[in-house]
């Protein structure tokens, strides 16, 4: 019996044996399994995050592309305002120029005829002065005729350089 209790305990070791080479074999292919899901998953994540900046980067293209559009429109309508106000400031400065041009050319012609009013009036008054004053210059030289007619030669002279 003894010897059946040694082939039985023989048995029991062998079979440890076998179960804890089982049991490593186990582990390593466990272990590898398990390597194997983690650098899948990393490689997983590592796709995903991938995708997800690309995504981020067409989007940022896209946006700047939407932006560089706006901007485009956005300095289109500027300069298309900007050349309608030019022009509208133009226009009114021919305006402006056009009515103070046609002021002033009605002002000129009333400052003519105001001054061509106050020439004859001018001219009237010293006629009238001139006639008085050479009325009072004649009496005293009536009797001598070549006298008169240097003054009356003066007075001619005189005229001729005050007319316009």
């Amino acid at each position: 019996m003894e010897f059946i209790i040694i082939l039985i305990l023989l048995g029991n070791l062998v079979l440890t044996f076998l179960l804890w080479q089982k049991l490593s074999q186990q582990t390593e292919t466990l272990k590898q399994v398990l390597e194997n899901q983690a650098d899948h998953l990393s490689d997983q994540l590592d796709y995903r995050l991938e995708q997800e900046s690309q995504k981020k980067q067409t989007a940022q293209k896209e946006l700047e592309l939407a932006l560089g559009d706006r901007l485009s429109e956005v300095r289109t309508d500027l300069h298309r305002n900007l050349t309608e106000l030019r022009l509208e400031i133009s226009d009114n400065l021919t305006k402006n120029r056009d009515k103070t041009d046609e002021r002033m050319r009605q002002i000129q012609e009333s400052n003519e005829t105001r001054l061509e009013q106050m020439r004859q009036t001018v001219e009237e008054k010293l006629e009238r002065h001139f006639r008085l004053d050479f009325r009072l210059l004649l009496r005293p030289f009536l009797s001598n005729w070549s006298l008169l007619i240097a003054v009356w030669e003066k007075c001619r002279v005189l005229l001729e350089m005050s007319a316009p």
